[in-house]
Protein backbone atom coordinates (compact mmCIF):
# COMPACT_ATOMS: atom_id res chain seq x y z
CA UNK A 1 0.00 0.00 0.00
CA UNK A 2 1.38 3.19 -1.11
CA UNK A 3 0.71 6.45 1.87
CA UNK A 4 2.24 9.67 2.32
CA UNK A 5 2.17 10.65 -1.69
CA UNK A 6 0.69 13.05 -3.63
CA UNK A 7 -2.01 12.07 -6.26
CA UNK A 8 -0.94 11.39 -9.43
CA UNK A 9 -1.32 13.77 -12.09
CA UNK A 10 -0.45 12.89 -15.95
CA UNK A 11 2.21 14.21 -18.01
CA UNK A 12 4.32 13.29 -21.05
CA UNK A 13 6.74 14.94 -20.40
CA UNK A 14 9.37 16.34 -17.79
CA UNK A 15 8.20 19.07 -16.49
CA UNK A 16 10.94 22.43 -17.39
CA UNK A 17 12.49 24.83 -15.43
CA UNK A 18 10.70 27.43 -14.19
CA UNK A 19 10.75 30.88 -16.29
CA UNK A 20 11.94 32.46 -13.14
CA UNK A 21 14.93 30.50 -12.87
CA UNK A 22 16.49 30.27 -16.68
CA UNK A 23 16.00 33.94 -16.55
CA UNK A 24 17.82 34.79 -12.94
CA UNK A 25 20.26 32.27 -13.75
CA UNK A 26 19.42 30.00 -11.22
CA UNK A 27 20.41 26.32 -10.22
CA UNK A 28 18.24 23.54 -10.71
CA UNK A 29 18.96 22.71 -7.38
CA UNK A 30 16.66 26.22 -6.17
CA UNK A 31 13.76 25.37 -8.83
CA UNK A 32 10.64 23.73 -7.62
CA UNK A 33 8.94 20.97 -9.17
CA UNK A 34 5.74 21.98 -11.51
CA UNK A 35 4.16 18.80 -10.71
CA UNK A 36 3.90 16.77 -7.57
CA UNK A 37 3.94 13.64 -9.48
CA UNK A 38 5.57 12.59 -12.92
CA UNK A 39 6.48 9.34 -15.25
CA UNK A 40 7.78 8.88 -17.96
CA UNK A 41 10.39 7.54 -20.78
CA UNK A 42 13.44 9.95 -21.05
CA UNK A 43 15.30 10.29 -24.31
CA UNK A 44 18.25 8.99 -24.36
CA UNK A 45 22.16 10.68 -26.19
CA UNK A 46 23.96 7.79 -26.95
CA UNK A 47 23.21 4.52 -25.52
CA UNK A 48 22.58 2.75 -22.05
CA UNK A 49 24.61 -0.58 -21.79
CA UNK A 50 21.61 -3.66 -22.08
CA UNK A 51 23.48 -4.65 -18.98
CA UNK A 52 22.25 -2.16 -16.84
CA UNK A 53 19.10 -2.84 -15.35
CA UNK A 54 17.92 -1.82 -11.58
CA UNK A 55 16.06 1.08 -10.03
CA UNK A 56 17.85 3.77 -8.38
CA UNK A 57 15.72 5.79 -5.87
CA UNK A 58 16.47 9.22 -4.09
CA UNK A 59 15.07 11.71 -2.09
CA UNK A 60 15.60 15.54 -1.81
CA UNK A 61 13.85 19.14 -1.69
CA UNK A 62 12.00 19.44 -4.83
CA UNK A 63 9.47 22.27 -3.57
CA UNK A 64 11.34 25.69 -2.53
CA UNK A 65 8.67 28.02 -2.13
CA UNK A 66 4.61 28.43 -0.31
CA UNK A 67 2.41 30.96 -1.43
CA UNK A 68 5.00 34.07 -1.70
CA UNK A 69 7.70 32.85 0.57
CA UNK A 70 10.98 31.21 -0.60
CA UNK A 71 13.38 28.53 1.38
CA UNK A 72 16.73 30.05 1.96
CA UNK A 73 18.95 27.07 2.47
CA UNK A 74 19.38 23.75 0.40
CA UNK A 75 18.05 21.62 3.37
CA UNK A 76 14.65 22.93 3.51
CA UNK A 77 12.94 22.74 0.42
CA UNK A 78 9.90 19.81 0.62
CA UNK A 79 10.85 16.08 -0.28
CA UNK A 80 10.33 15.27 -3.58
CA UNK A 81 11.46 10.85 -3.73
CA UNK A 82 13.04 10.33 -7.75
CA UNK A 83 13.32 7.30 -9.20
CA UNK A 84 15.42 6.18 -12.56
CA UNK A 85 14.90 2.67 -13.69
CA UNK A 86 16.68 0.95 -16.72
CA UNK A 87 15.50 -2.06 -18.24
CA UNK A 88 16.61 -3.10 -21.51
CA UNK A 89 18.82 -0.22 -22.94
CA UNK A 90 15.95 2.07 -21.89
CA UNK A 91 15.22 4.36 -18.83
CA UNK A 92 12.09 5.84 -17.08
CA UNK A 93 12.09 8.49 -14.88
CA UNK A 94 9.58 9.77 -11.70
CA UNK A 95 9.04 11.93 -9.27
CA UNK A 96 6.59 12.45 -6.48
CA UNK A 97 6.08 14.72 -3.75
CA UNK A 98 6.02 13.28 -0.40
CA UNK A 99 2.53 14.11 1.44
CA UNK A 100 4.64 15.25 4.83
CA UNK A 101 2.60 16.45 8.21
CA UNK A 102 5.04 19.40 7.28
CA UNK A 103 4.14 19.78 3.91
CA UNK A 104 0.68 18.73 3.91
CA UNK A 105 0.09 21.60 6.44
CA UNK A 106 2.06 24.23 4.77
CA UNK A 107 -0.38 23.28 1.58
CA UNK A 108 -3.06 24.24 3.71
CA UNK A 109 -2.54 27.00 5.29
CA UNK A 110 0.02 28.78 2.28
CA UNK A 111 2.85 29.33 4.93
CA UNK A 112 5.22 27.13 6.34
CA UNK A 113 3.77 25.35 9.62
CA UNK A 114 6.59 22.99 10.86
CA UNK A 115 10.58 24.19 12.20
CA UNK A 116 12.55 22.58 9.19
CA UNK A 117 16.33 22.72 9.16
CA UNK A 118 16.34 26.28 9.04
CA UNK A 119 13.69 27.61 8.82
CA UNK A 120 10.73 28.67 11.65
CA UNK A 121 7.31 29.59 11.10
CA UNK A 122 6.55 32.98 11.41
CA UNK A 123 4.88 34.16 14.26
CA UNK A 124 1.81 36.56 14.60
CA UNK A 125 1.91 37.87 18.17
CA UNK A 126 4.04 37.52 21.46
CA UNK A 127 1.54 34.74 22.75
CA UNK A 128 2.23 32.73 19.40
CA UNK A 129 5.78 33.11 19.72
CA UNK A 130 5.87 31.45 23.49
CA UNK A 131 3.88 28.52 22.45
CA UNK A 132 6.35 28.12 19.45
CA UNK A 133 9.14 28.30 22.06
CA UNK A 134 7.25 25.59 24.57
CA UNK A 135 6.56 23.50 20.84
CA UNK A 136 10.24 23.43 20.12
CA UNK A 137 11.27 21.91 23.23
CA UNK A 138 8.58 19.38 23.58
CA UNK A 139 9.78 18.33 19.97
CA UNK A 140 5.93 19.14 18.62
CA UNK A 141 7.40 21.74 16.14
CA UNK A 142 9.95 19.79 14.46
CA UNK A 143 9.07 18.74 11.21
CA UNK A 144 8.84 15.37 9.03
CA UNK A 145 10.01 16.49 5.93
CA UNK A 146 11.64 13.29 5.17
CA UNK A 147 14.06 14.68 2.26
CA UNK A 148 17.98 13.42 3.21
CA UNK A 149 17.68 9.76 2.74
CA UNK A 150 15.92 6.59 1.39
CA UNK A 151 16.30 3.21 2.58
CA UNK A 152 14.83 -0.08 1.09
CA UNK A 153 13.39 -2.62 3.82
CA UNK A 154 13.57 -6.24 3.10
CA UNK A 155 9.88 -6.45 2.18
CA UNK A 156 10.18 -4.15 -0.96
CA UNK A 157 8.41 -0.90 1.12
CA UNK A 158 11.11 2.32 0.96
CA UNK A 159 11.20 4.20 3.88
CA UNK A 160 12.36 8.04 3.41
CA UNK A 161 14.40 9.95 6.16
CA UNK A 162 15.26 12.42 7.98
CA UNK A 163 16.72 13.87 11.34
CA UNK A 164 14.45 14.65 13.41
CA UNK A 165 12.57 11.88 15.62
CA UNK A 166 9.62 12.08 13.22
CA UNK A 167 11.05 11.91 10.13
CA UNK A 168 10.49 8.58 8.67
CA UNK A 169 7.83 8.25 6.22
CA UNK A 170 6.79 4.51 4.32
CA UNK A 171 6.92 4.63 0.79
Amino acid sequence: MVSNVATKQAALAPPPLEKEARDQGKLAAWTSIKQERWEGELVVEGEIPLWLNGTYLRNGPGLWHIGDYHFRHLFDGYATLVKLHFEGGRVTAAHRQIESEAYNSAMRNRKICYREFSEAPGQDNFLAYIGSLASLFSGASLTDNANTGVVKLGDGRVVCLTETQKGSIII
